[in-house]
């Protein structure tokens, strides 16, 4: 049971790292260094976190890049100060991930949780996800 819920986190985390390159309105474009954990409700410990490194190549307010993750729809997109929130669903075959996320964002660097329900093969997997990252430089 523990091995299936951390392989359904792993997937929660791929799947979702498209939607997760972030760059708010005045924010650097640029090589971005994006860091994910998750603990999985009723798992005794978390994930090991997840490192990506993205090249943000525009200004975006919004917390995804629609054109990266075709299987995901976003709404309920607000975007108040330095803050923005979200609701989004994504569906891979037989899963469904409906996340709720809230990012805010400082100068070069941002931080936030996202609330996963993933749901596979029947069953329903829910889990926290805290996601940061900082600017690293220009992009290569």
């Amino acid at each position: 049971m523990r091995k299936c819920l951390a392989s359904v986190a792993a997937f929660a985390i791929l799947a979702l790292a498209p939607c997760l390159a972030v760059a708010a309105a005045g924010t650097t474009p640029g090589m971005w260094e994006i860091k994910t954990s998750s603990k999985v409700k009723g798992m005794p410990f978390a994930t090991p976190a997840v490192t990506v490194k993205e090249c943000i190549k525009e200004n975006r307010s919004v917390p995804f890049n629609s054109s990266d993750n075709k299987n995901c729809s976003f709404s309920d997109i607000t975007s108040t100060g330095s803050s923005v929130t979200w609701k989004s669903t994504c569906k891979e075959g037989d899963t469904t991930t409906v996340s709720k996320g809230s990012i805010t964002y400082k100068g070069d660097t941002f931080s936030g949780t996202i609330e996963v329900s993933l749901v596979s093969g029947g069953k329903t997997s829910e889990m926290t996800q805290t996601i940061s990252g900082k600017r690293t430089g220009d992009c290569k």
